[in-house]
Parts: structure tokens; sequence; C-alpha cells
């Protein structure tokens, strides 16, 4: 290959390598906080906004999926790690006749449990608009996610532990006539308690107790009484096509208008049809929103959910019911938050442990091999451009502090690439006095040796990128895209430097 091509060839990959990393640039350099913000609008309230500001958040949103992240330890956030519930998924599973099941059975319920709980968390942080978030299961079965930029994770932590089951039930009318003439105390048609139940009154057993919850005047949900349901549940959240935040017209108070698939609309026709006058009760994860009686058949698949919600918890729940319910109550096992500031401190350290480890290793190169240590600095910027081209452009990698302990790894791999091909040159240039001809020898020799060393490193960076998660992935990532940039730029632009220099230049040697 002629050393115009490779001049071309490496002025190509370098633009590629621009255009791979300006959306980068364009977000952390040039846009305006303001415009970034953009990114949080949930999919809800695009809805509300005008034609140009719409295209404008869908262009931010584009742009972002192909920035290069920071990771949790860089710019602070929440991280949370989830389990299946498993006591919870045995009793479902019971339910349906699996008492017998064997541990590998179970196993297999828990992991397909496991893999559609990861599939509705992803669609849950989209709704919720939350921008940059990684979920994923680790190896002892859990779920991990992670949230950079989350401060106050409250409402997130609450949307990714809460089911979601959304089911419609038809209140026992007969069990609640008979509590009321037993004397007991009801509010708002609801048992409110059940320690004064009398013992004559008996349960009957395609029945059961369901607690009524509303909100007090600080939005906290509270125990306000009982009901008596059908256990069958007539209607559930699978049949939810829309569902959104809206303000009923007659109380001005907060509610979830929701509609139905076609399907779900035909089976609400015929259960609000065939049960005129009774009530038909709205339970979300075990608990009853409200109870209000059919006074006619309701056509259409249209209804709403009230229950004195305040705007931002109808907006939640809509957001939960459009995202579907989890396959089981998924528990919070541990959380970690960390502070921007602490992200900041990581940012400054590592930058400054990179930056004074490069100057430490193109000074030394310099005074030790002069004008070839020259040529390895160059050898060694162009790696690290490469390395950030493939991270952003290729990978739309997430940076992590380990991550940045990889690119200071990689500068020194970088280094000892050259140290090998010096170190050939020299042995080559005892047996000629041809200087041309012990460069060629140096890297022909020499190729084998880096490829070597750098497959069987390049071959662990793609395990730890592929089967780690979090820093772990992080750096394997950057490990593995620093290994390709350091062969590129050592055996490719170091030669073509070389090359400069012995042709264009017709220098007779270059000192090393």
């Amino acid at each position: 290959m002629s050393k115009l091509v490779r001049l071309v060839l490496l002025l190509i990959l370098v633009a590629l390598g621009f255009w791979g990393m300006w959306p980068t640039i364009q977000w952390y350099f040039l846009l305006p906080e303001d415009t970034k913000e953009l990114i949080k609008i949930s999919e809800e309230e695009m809805d509300k906004l005008s034609p140009e500001v719409r295209k404008q958040v869908i262009d931010i949103k584009a742009l972002r999926k192909r920035v290069m992240n920071l990771g949790l330890d860089l710019q602070g956030g929440a991280n949370l790690l989830l389990e299946v519930d498993a006591e919870e998924l045995k009793i479902q599973l019971a339910d349906k006749g699996g008492e017998s099941l064997s541990e590998a059975a179970f196993r297999e319920e828990f992991d397909k449990a496991n893999e559609r709980a990861v599939e509705i968390l992803k669609n849950r942080m989209d709704t919720f608009g939350v921008s940059e978030v990684s979920i994923a299961k680790t190896f002892d079965g859990r779920i991990s996610v992670e949230l950079p930029g989350v401060s106050e994770p409250q409402i997130i932590r609450e949307s990714l532990s809460r089911v979601g089951r959304l089911e419609f039930k038809l209140v026992d009318e007969e069990a609640m006539k008979k509590l009321q003439e037993l004397g007991v105390q009801m509010v708002q048609g609801a048992v409110v308690s059940r320690q004064n139940i009398p013992t004559n009154f008996i349960l009957s057993s395609d029945s059961d107790w369901y607690p009524l919850y509303e909100n007090d005047e600080y939005g906290i949900p509270r125990l306000k009484g009982w009901y008596v349901l059908k256990k069958e549940t007539v209607l559930d959240g699978t049949y939810m096509d829309k569902a959104q935040p809206d303000m009923n017209p007659t109380t001005g108070q907060p509610v979830v208008s929701f509609s139905l698939t076609l399907e779900g609309a035909e089976i609400f026709a015929d259960v609000t049809r065939n049960n005129v006058g009774r009530r038909l009760a709205i339970v979300l994860d075990g608990r009853v929103k409200s109870a209000p009686v059919i006074n006619s058949e309701i056509p259409g698949g249209r209804g709403e959910i009230s229950g004195k919600f305040t705007y931002e918890e109808a907006n939640f729940l809509a957001n939960i019911l459009k995202a579907g319910s989890l396959p089981v109550r998924l528990n919070v096992v541990q959380e970690q938050i960390v502070g921007p500031s602490l992200g900041a401190d990581a940012i400054e350290g590592g930058t400054k442990a990179v930056v004074i480890s490069l100057i430490a290793v193109a000074i030394f190169m310099i005074v030790w091999y002069k004008v070839s240590g020259v040529i390895a600095v160059i050898g060694l910027v162009f790696n690290i451009y490469f390395l950030f081209a493939i991270l952003s452009g290729i990978f739309t990698a997430t940076l992590t502090l380990s991550g940045i302990a990889g690119i200071a790894l990689t500068i020194g791999m970088a280094v000892d690439a050259n140290v090998i091909i010096f170190s050939r040159i020299r042995e080559e240039m005892r047996r000629t006095s041809n200087f041309r001809h012990a460069l060629e020898n140096g890297y022909k020799h020499a190729s084998a040796t880096i490829w070597d060393s750098n497959l069987t490193t390049f071959f662990a960076a793609v395990a730890l990128s592929l089967f780690g998660t979090g820093s772990i992935k992080g750096f394997g990532m950057t490990l593995g895209a620093g290994i390709i940039a350091n062969m590129f730029a050592m055996l490719f632009v170091t030669r073509l430097v070389y090359d400069f220099l012995l042709e264009t230049l017709k220098l007779k040697k270059v000192s090393i």
C-alpha cells in the first residue's frame, strides 16, 4: 500500500472519528442546559407540545442516543438492585396448579419472570422520560438499575418495585348487604374495620377481603375500609390500550382516564351489561381504588379510575398502567446514591491522572528515544483520538471511573508497543547501517509479538464487556476499544510518519 493511499485512509478515518464524536461534543460542550432538559419530557407530555417543539424534543432525544454517557460514579445518580419476590412467584404458580414444580422448573419460571420484568422496567423508564438508564440482569438472578443524574429516586424506586397489576372485580353485594344487616359500621359503602365482624358472618369461598385506600390531604394513601369482592377477575390490565391523567368535570378531582383494546372493550361491555346495579371495583396491586355502581352498559371500552389522587399521582399511575404490569413484585435489595459533587471530583481526579500520565510518558519517550519518541507521542495522540471515536461513535459506551483507568492503562500499553518496536529497530541497526532496512525489519519482527500480547488482553476485555456490569463493563469496553486504537496507531500511524520523514523529507536516519 503506497504512502498516499495510507494517508488518504488515515484522513478518512479521522473524519469518520470526528463524525462519531460530534454528538458527544455537541451534548457536553455546545448545547445549553435548558435545551438538554428537553430530554426529560415523557411521551405523554409530548402530545401536548406544538409541532415545532415536539420536533425539537425528538431531535434532542435522537441526538442523546448517540452520545457517550457518563456513569454513576462520574455524574452522580442512583443504583438500585432488585430481585423477583420468589415467595410471591411460588404463590402465583400454586394458584395455577404448579404446586409440584421441580427446582429446575421453578428456576425456569423465575428466569422468565426476570426477562419480562426487565422489559417492563425499560418501558416504564421510557414513559417517565428518564434518560441514560441502564437495566441489566446480574449473575445471581437480580436486576441492576443505574439511573445517572437522578438524585431523588423515590418516585423511580416506587415505579420500579410496584407491580402495577390492574384488575376489575365485582363487589360481593350479598356479603356486603349481610354485613350491613349485622350492624357493621360502614363508610362509602365499605366496612370501616374487620376487627368487629360478627362471628356468624361467613365469607363465601369465591370471595375475599380487599382494602380500600384513599389519599389524605397530603397525598399519602390511607386505609379507609374494606370491601368483599369476588375473587374472579372479570377484566385485567393486559387489555389496557391507553391511560392518561385527566380531570373529572363533575368533582374537579384528578383521575386516570383509560381506554381498552377492542377485545377488552367487548369484555367490558358484556360485564357492565350483565351486572347493572352492582358495583365494579377497580383494584390496583391488591388495593381498591374505587368501586362505582354500574348504571348501564358501558360500550367503547372507556372509563376512569378515581381515588382522591393528586395530579402527580394520577400521572404516575397512568404511566405505570401504560408500561404494563410486572409478572411479580420486585424487592429493592440495595440502593446507592452518588452525589453530583462526588462525580465532579471523580471526573477532575480521573482527568488529572490521565493528563499527568500522558505528559510523563511523553517526556520519557522524547528524552529516551529522541525523534522516535516524538513519533511515539504522535501515535499516542491518535490512539486517544480513535479510542474516544470508537467509544462514542461505534459503541455509544458509558464512561465510568474505571473506564478512565482503562484509558490510562491504554496509554501505558501504547508505549509498551513502541518500546518493543524501538528495541527491535535498535537490534537491527547493530547488524546494518541502513536505517530504512532496520526500520522495516524492526516493524516486521515486532508486529507478531505486539499482535499476540494485545489479542490475549483484547479477549479478556471482550469477556468483561459482555458479562460484566457497571464499572467492570465500563473498564472492559474502554480497554477493548483502547487496544483496537492502539494497534492501529502504533502499527499504522507511526509507520506512516516514519515513511514521511524518510521518503518525503529524504532523511537518512531518525534518532532512536
